[in-house]
């Protein structure tokens, strides 16, 4: 008996897991929100985008990488600063890879 209650429990768990890991990113979409999930997606260095930006443009990537570390240490014990924030960052140059000819240094 004890035997099949653990079994259903695992059961159960894994059934939760699945439906909920399937639900979420419909849910996230349908109601506008951004879970932690989604913050951890978007904080993946292997995102397609950042590999591309790591072979095209690594003074970039490298850039990227440090103003996202600058502004986690800034945003301090804002939970919500310090959860999205440095992810924003990790983006906010991926233009260049785009319109590379466009962007120029300032030159002193």
């Amino acid at each position: 008996m004890i035997g099949f209650q653990s079994a259903l429990a695992i059961g159960n768990g894994i059934l939760t897991a699945t439906l909920v890991g399937g639900a979420l990113p419909m849910l996230e979409n349908l109601f506008g929100i951004t879970t932690d999930i989604s913050w951890l997606e978007a904080s993946d260095l292997n995102h397609p985008l950042l590999r591309r930006m790591t072979i095209e443009a690594p003074g970039t990537y490298h850039h990227s990488l440090v103003v996202a570390n600058l502004a986690e240490a800034a945003a301090g014990s804002d939970r919500r600063k310090r959860d999205s924030l440095p992810r924003l960052l990790l983006f906010h140059d991926a233009g260049k890879l785009v319109k590379c000819f466009q962007i120029t240094s300032p030159r002193t």
